[in-house]
């Protein structure tokens, strides 16, 4: 079973502050935003920042092929939760690693924020196109929780991976790339729809020796989500 959400908060260096508002009018045309979608950017999204650009020359560290800079993008919301298709649209039209902070407010000011980010790169068949993982995610946490540091790194590209190692909802393990943390936080998260799905048969069948070969099923899957849920894999050294 993935494990509870994390609740990281980061510290931007004042030199990586970039707050600039854009219009929501520029994600339409360069992310082929349909008229559905755009109304749930006016409906969720009161105010779209580029807040902070993470580059050589604002943190000091050396650029890589893979990760030249690491924009951060604040998302301020009109109501409680954004559509994940909005976060999506933004990420298209934006040809670099992002970092999304959503912003909200409870109440009258209960402010509150979280953070999104998929794990995103060039695609090994075309230079020019972006592949994305599945959305990771911090939990919600008070806007005035303490923040921490950036987390130290050789250069951009490991900049990058420890920022979302810090929402990935699974331990890291040691010498674990990102795509292969990615890989495994997929197959627990089909492994945990398949164990409720398995769960919930075994509650209605009623043949004796079906329900034992579906317990026997349910055993293995279990096994290997706890076998994938360990710091070291099984045949780690």
């Amino acid at each position: 079973m993935t494990q509870a959400l994390s609740s990281c908060s980061w510290q931007f260096p004042p030199q990586t502050r970039f707050d600039k508002v854009i219009p929501k009018t520029k994600f339409y045309q360069q992310a082929t935003v349909n008229s559905a979608l755009q109304a749930r950017f006016v409906e969720e999204l009161e105010q779209i920042i580029w807040a902070c650009k993470l580059a050589p020359d604002t943190v000091n560290l050396p650029a890589t092929e893979a990760v030249t800079e690491i924009q951060v993008f604040t998302l301020k919301l009109k109501g409680e939760t954004l559509s994940e298709e909005v976060v999506a649209a933004i990420d298209k039209a934006i040809p670099f690693p992002i970092i999304f902070e959503l912003q909200r407010t409870l109440g009258e000011d209960r402010q509150q924020l979280r953070y999104l980010a998929a794990y995103k790169r060039k695609s090994a068949a075309d230079a020019n196109r972006w592949v994305r993982s599945e959305y990771l995610e911090s939990g919600w946490m008070p806007a005035t929780a303490p923040r921490s540091a950036l987390p130290a790194a050789i250069n951009m590209e490991r900049l990058y991976q420890a920022l979302l190692a810090g929402l990935l909802p699974i331990p890291a393990r040691a010498d674990e790339s990102m795509d292969e943390a990615i890989a495994r936080l997929g197959r627990l998260r089909k492994l945990d729809k398949q164990i409720a799905a398995l769960r919930k048969k075994i509650g209605t069948e009623k043949q004796f020796k079906r329900k034992v070969e579906l317990h026997r099923e349910l055993k293995a899957l279990q096994h290997e989500q706890s076998t994938l849920s360990q710091t070291e894999g099984a045949g780690a050294s």
